[in-house]
């Protein structure tokens, strides 16, 4: 017996979308996390690392939106189907990576004389996001591998992207 490809894949595409639910849940809660810890200790840096976060949710939404209409069925229009929509939003992704790229270069480089108020606990909150984003990049990578999905690749990247740049706000 055949298996049915597009029940195959309507599984793999409900995954994908479980996926990206609980990865902009978890960049929900490190924004919130980010922004408490540069609102206590006024560090510019963490607000704009929260504000990050933010777009984090932004593309979040906007590749499960992808996701959605990739999964969609063949139909009069789009005989070979939907899948073209998955590429334009790994095409936004690495956009967004390219945007990074430039903000952790120019955050690292930039000095300022501002005070901050320093609080363990907000290092040691800071940390834990580094270590969140740090797991959430594996867990996500492995699921690309596992599902064969070049949006999830791309979003992990993005999120490796994210640890990087939490690692220069905490060094900074």
């Amino acid at each position: 017996m055949i298996a049915n490809p597009s029940a195959e894949s309507g599984t793999r595409d409900r995954k994908v979308q479980r996926i990206l639910l609980v990865e902009g849940s978890v960049n929900l809660t490190l924004m919130i996390a980010k922004a408490v810890v540069g609102l206590s200790t006024g560090a510019v840096a963490l607000l704009a690392d929260a504000v990050h976060s933010l777009s984090d949710l932004a593309n979040n939404f906007g590749a499960l939106v992808a996701a959605r209409l990739a999964g969609a069925p063949p139909d009069r229009e789009h005989p070979y189907g939907h899948r073209k929509f998955e590429t334009l939003a790994v095409f936004g992704l690495a956009s967004l990576l390219i945007v990074l790229a430039i903000e952790t270069v120019l955050r690292a480089i930039q000095f300022g004389d501002r005070t901050v108020v320093r609080h363990g606990w907000g290092l040691g909150v800071m940390i834990g996001v580094l270590a969140a984003n740090i797991l959430l990049t594996l867990w996500e990578s492995r699921w690309a591998r596992r599902l064969d999905s070049d949006l999830l690749r791309a979003d992990a990247r993005h999120t490796l992207a994210d640890v990087l740049t939490t690692a220069v706000v905490i060094a900074g």
